[in-house]
Formats: C-alpha cells, sequence, structure tokens
C-alpha cells in the first residue's frame, strides 16, 4: 500500500504525462492517465491521515488540474474551428469539381 506522500509524487507525475499527452494529441494516452489521476485521488480522499502539507499539496495538484482542464476547452474549441474551417473547404472543392 503507497503512503499518501508517495501518491502525491504519483499524481504529480501523472499529471505532466497528461499535459504532454494532451499537447502532442496522443488522445488514448491521455485517458488512461485520466483513469490513473482518478484512482490515485480517490485513494488520497480515503487515507485518513492528511498533514496541512498534503492538503496543500492535494490543493496545488487540483489547480493544475484546472488549468489543464483550461488548456483542453481552449484546444478543443481551436481544434472545432479548425475542423469547421477545413469542412467548409473542402465543400467548396466539391462544388468546384463538379461544376467541371
Amino acid at each position: 500500500m503507497l503512503m499518501l506522500a508517495e501518491r502525491l509524487d504519483k499524481l504529480d507525475i501523472c499529471l505532466c504525462s497528461l499535459l504532454k499527452n494532451i499537447e502532442n494529441m496522443h488522445f488514448d494516452e491521455a485517458v488512461a492517465n485520466t483513469k490513473q489521476i482518478e484512482k490515485l485521488l480517490e485513494q488520497c480522499f480515503a487515507s485518513s491521515d492528511m498533514s496541512n502539507t498534503d492538503v496543500s499539496r492535494l490543493e496545488s495538484i487540483l489547480n493544475d488540474f484546472n488549468n489543464l482542464i483550461t488548456k483542453v476547452a481552449s484546444l478543443k474549441a481551436d481544434t472545432a474551428k479548425s475542423l469547421g474551417t477545413h469542412l467548409k473547404t473542402q465543400k467548396k472543392l466539391d462544388i468546384y469539381k463538379s461544376i467541371k
């Protein structure tokens, strides 16, 4: 059984890995990171002996996770915009080809 400090260290590592996977658009790995983070968080909050330092680290991890979620939302919006532009261009090309 991992100690709380070890779980918090693993959470930090998982968050960094999740960020890298999202930036590199490795979504399957990002989903695996998310599941691991969820499991580790459940284990952390199940722990009955949390010090003030542990609580501060959890708060920091939560802030990092919230920033990551904001980044993902931004990437999602950018991707949707890019896909929309691509689809419009593709439709115009298809119309042009059908006229020829």
